[in-house]
């Protein structure tokens, strides 16, 4: 089930949970569509224009250091399938961050790498993905456009998993950094300010004056222990030291204590138009690159011994690798085969990604979890293995609709899989255990209520004690608490300390449980119970973080314009009343006149705890701005703070309207160019308002 309306919803209000669980929903969709349609063939506008949001979606979650739903090679998959269909490559218009976007001063050295997953045609099986090609095809494409009767070299480099940023730089100085961003618009993502006191060193001869470097950031395996250890409260989050490098490159301030737990590899360099490699990485220290000379006779076994010594170096190497880099090297080969402009492909080179570690085993049971949000998710239990030095037991499968696709029964033989994180497949050919089919539950593995699918199978009981963690979580992300994320809240809530919203301020009572925690020290507990205390907010902020549906901080801050919260409270305030407000119909009405009653206990108690500062008033603009067939918090809140209004309708005040140039105009965009009023889309949006 895929609602891609609700995918791009989520994306535009940076909602994480809320993406997170409708991918998770459609995952098993996702996995059908690849096995059926992995040519053109077949495919409709419908399915292009869904597939796009799904990987808009899943690139989100990699921007956003998250944990996608599906593995490398499902996405892959899915990414060659819409490029075989469109000729293009993803573009994702919705970024996590919401600094200012540029364009990259070194286009070239933001191409992405088209991939390869096999190294000889031989060695794809009768149901290999169609769509993954192979370096034996992408090798012979490119010597057949090499003029012939020479030798060409060729180099094994590899392929870190980390983020990529492209530093422009003067006399060694850091003068602008931009992550790699959008193809189709040519932005990224201004980090300059994260790397701005930052000096380069140059081993080949005197320092060009200017000169483009392109880097992966990344932390290394053992400095991500360390600073899991010292800095994350939730470690959730963070499953690998990719993530934590996202999280540090994208922060809005990186702090130099917190930077030293990156390190840059320079890639590439372009120094006036011309592109030069490093012969190895880290300064010369360690020869990191295999080079070898073809022809058209070459032997696919000699590369495909190269690429198993570069696997070699990869199992010890202290950074997180998935995969080789083969590319022709020489400045003529470069030029001959050149680049795919449109998309920001290089066609000189290629990464070969690995297969996924697999071994057998067999499933002893699936378990039924229940999530902070009461959505429930099945998880594979089985006969311990040993993958990536790690001892696996569990694997979520992802959704319900995935599980009822395998047909599991306990006792089956199972591969289990490692890339990113454990995935399982039953094994092939593969028939029934005799073992119990397993089945999804039908009531609460928690609370024993009748389960609902509303996409996900879920629990809708509020008084659910998965619930509860929901909403503790939820106040504390919108009361922008820092230091208590989802695990802690998880890990509190188990041993019995956590079990509402107010017991957060009394979570200093019960120092001695919290320290027999693992992980949790004595400086980490003060942290976290200084920001719970230290939060100071509007009323309209503490009303808005209470988890009343469909009513948040802006729906509170036009209430109170006009009433106080004692009016509020009292038993003549009327649904009648309510709607005088400007904006707030019957519905949201009877939702706040509930909501505020459910919660009244609560709201007193926090009245008592929490630092309320004076509401600011909201001043009438004379200007405003539309949003039409597409929306964006975050920039609908800059944009206030600009003095503009947000407006559902277009007349006289508008100033602009912000569309999706993708979609049909809508009524309020024909008004719009009746009216002379400029039509923008996002990117536009962010530039005008220096957002």
């Amino acid at each position: 089930m895929i609602d891609v309306n609700e995918i791009r919803s989520c994306m535009e209000k940076n909602n994480l949970i809320g993406l997170k669980m409708n991918l998770d929903a459609c995952a098993n969709s996702v996995h059908d569509f690849i096995i059926d349609k992995d040519s053109r063939d077949g495919l409709t506008d419908v399915d292009i224009a869904a597939l796009e949001v799904v990987l808009q979606g899943l690139d989100f979650l990699y921007i956003s250091g998250e944990v996608s739903p599906l593995r490398d090679t499902e996405y892959d998959a899915l990414h060659a399938i819409y490029n075989k269909h469109t000729g293009k490559y993803i573009s994702n218009k919705f970024e996590s961050s919401l600094r200012k976007k540029v364009e990259h001063e070194y286009p070239y050295l933001k191409g992405t790498i088209a991939k390869v997953h096999y190294v000889a045609e031989s060695d794809k099986t009768h149901n290999a993905i169609k769509t993954h090609d192979s370096l034996e095809k992408w090798l012979d494409w490119a010597l057949d456009k090499l003029p012939s009767g020479r030798s060409y070299e060729l180099g094994f480099f590899l392929k870190f998993d980390g983020i990529s940023v492209i530093f422009s730089l003067e006399n060694g100085k850091v003068k602008l950094a931009v992550t790699r961003g959008d193809a189709s618009t040519g932005l990224g993502t201004d980090v300059t300010s994260n790397f701005a006191d930052m000096q380069f060193t140059w081993d080949n001869g005197p320092m060009p004056e200017k000169m483009g470097v392109k880097t992966e950031v990344v932390m290394a395996k053992d400095v991500f222990e360390k600073y899991k250890t010292k800095y994350m409260s939730d470690t959730r989050k963070l499953t690998d030291p990719r993530a934590a490098a996202s999280g540090l490159v994208n922060t809005d301030v990186l702090l130099p204590e917190m930077r030293k737990y990156l390190s840059i590899i320079q890639l590439e360099y372009v120094v006036d138009d011309k592109f030069i490699f490093p012969d190895n990485y880290f300064g010369g220290e360690k020869d990191e690159v295999i080079r070898c000379r073809i022809d058209k006779n070459y032997d696919i076994e000699l590369i495909r011994s190269f690429i198993a010594k570069m696997k070699e170096r990869i199992d010890e190497y202290p950074i997180n690798c998935d995969g080789v880099v083969v590319r022709f090297t020489e400045p003529e080969a470069i030029e001959t085969l050149g680049r795919d402009t449109e998309n920001c492909v290089n066609r000189f080179e290629r990464a070969y990604k690995f297969p996924p570690e697999e071994k057998e085993t067999v499933l002893n049971d699936v378990e039924f979890q229940v999530g902070l949000l009461g959505n429930i998710t099945p998880v594979a239990k089985i006969e311990p293995v040993k993958m990536k030095g790690r001892k696996i037991k569990s694997i979520s499968l992802g959704s319900i609709d995935r599980l009822k696709s395998l047909k599991l029964h306990n006792g089956d033989r199972v591969i289990a899989k490692y890339e990113i994180i454990p995935y399982m497949d039953k094994a092939e050919g593969e028939q029934p255990s005799g073992g119990v089919l397993v089945v999804p539950p039908t009531h609460c593995p928690v609370c024993g209520e009748e389960l609902q699918e509303n996409p996900v199978l879920m629990c809708v009981n509020h008084e659910c004690p998965s619930r509860v963690m929901g909403k503790i979580e939820n106040y504390c992300r919108k009361m922008d608490i820092a230091n208590v994320g989802e695990s802690t809240i998880e890990a509190l809530f188990n041993i019995g300390v956590l079990r509402s919203i107010e017991d957060l301020y009394r979570l200093s009572e019960h120092k001695a449980e919290i320290m027999e925690l693992e992980g949790f020290g004595p400086k980490k507990i003060e942290k976290m119970i200084d920001s719970i205390n230290g939060a100071e907010v509007e009323m309209s902020t503490l009303l808005g973080s209470l988890g009343i549906k469909s009513v948040g901080r802006k729906k509170f801050k036009k209430i109170l314009s006009i009433y106080y919260l004692s009016d509020l409270m009292d038993k003549s305030m009327s649904i009648e009343k309510l709607k005088e407000v400007e904006g707030i119909q019957d519905a949201t009405a009877k939702k706040v006149m509930e909501g505020l009653q459910i919660n009244r206990q609560t709201i007193m108690f926090l009245l008592d705890h929490v630092k309320v500062k004076k509401e600011k008033k909201q001043v009438a603009s004379d200007k405003n701005v539309v949003f039409t067939n597409i929306r964006n918090k975050e920039l609908a809140s800059i944009i206030e703070g600009k003095g503009y209004e947000i407006a559902n309708s277009v007349s006289k005040k508008t100033k602009y309207v912000i569309t999706d140039m993708t979609k049909k105009p809508s009524s309020k965009v024909i008004a719009a160019k009746e009216a002379g009023i400029p039509v923008i889309d996002m990117v536009t949006a962010y530039e005008i308002f220096d957002a």
